[in-house]
């Protein structure tokens, strides 16, 4: 396939396997093709006016060729520098990295990989669904609560020592609050860095449906069963703590 696209395409773009997360702003690209070999990753399928664009030029440490005649040379040159490589098995970019996200070391579970699932701050104005409390905190503010005020709220324990409570309005309690975006959970104010594989990492880490992934800020997850939580009242409370 490589001579086919060396005929076709007149942009590559070369980086090495370790600055895989680089390509990260280039998943929204699906025309592009990309290819590994050994320790470098080669794209192309670029237009002019992508080649020219920011989420290139801001690529550090890349190597930038026009094609022609099997003959790469670099932008802006007229002399070639080499011969186009051959042997490359070019998939979409949408193929290509959701292989290496399925890497990912989240650490929870020890797998190792070349690259970790990083959460950034995000200043969104989202409302908390979710909150994580000290079953103490919990215990006192139930016993004097209304039924109506529990009324939205379902809730489980998790560790023996802590309470999740879902749903609004959430309980004026302290502990760390959530945002929920479909099946994914994000600590309030932390989004993915990469919103747009959501759907990619949600496939890859839930291995039945019905699941909700949980995100701690430093790039770990765990995962919880959505039938795992039930009505919130005072007596479905006492009744876990007297089993517990």
């Amino acid at each position: 396939m490589a001579k086919n696209v060396a005929r076709s395409l007149s942009y590559l773009l070369k980086i090495q396997k370790q600055h895989l997360n680089d390509l990260r702003e280039m998943v929204s690209w699906p025309e592009l093709l990309v290819a590994f070999n050994q320790d470098e990753i080669w794209l192309t399928g670029f237009t002019q006016e992508q080649i020219n664009a920011s989420e290139v030029k801001t690529i550090p440490y890349k190597e930038v060729y026009r094609a022609k005649e099997q003959l790469l040379y670099p932008l802006n040159s007229s002399l070639p520098e080499r011969t186009f490589p051959n042997g490359l098995k070019w998939k979409s970019i949408k193929e290509q990295i959701p292989v290496r996200i399925d890497q990912f070391n989240h650490n929870y579970f020890g797998i190792d990989s070349e690259i970790n699932v990083q959460l950034k701050r995000n200043v969104s104005t989202t409302l908390p669904s979710f909150l994580l409390v000290d079953l103490t905190e919990l215990e006192t503010y139930i016993n004097t609560a209304s039924s109506i005020r529990l009324q939205p709220l379902q809730w489980l324990v998790i560790n023996q020592t802590q309470a999740l409570i879902q749903g609004n309005p959430l309980l004026p309690l302290y502990g760390d609050l959530f945002w929920q975006r479909e099946d994914m959970v994000f600590p309030l104010g932390c989004d993915l860095e990469l919103p747009i594989i959501q759907e990619i990492l949600t496939q890859k880490l839930t291995k039945e449906q019905g699941q909700y992934i949980f995100w701690n800020k430093n790039g770990t997850y765990f995962l919880i069963a959505k039938t795992s939580f039930r009505p919130l009242s005072i007596s479905s409370f006492r009744k876990t703590r007297r089993n517990s």
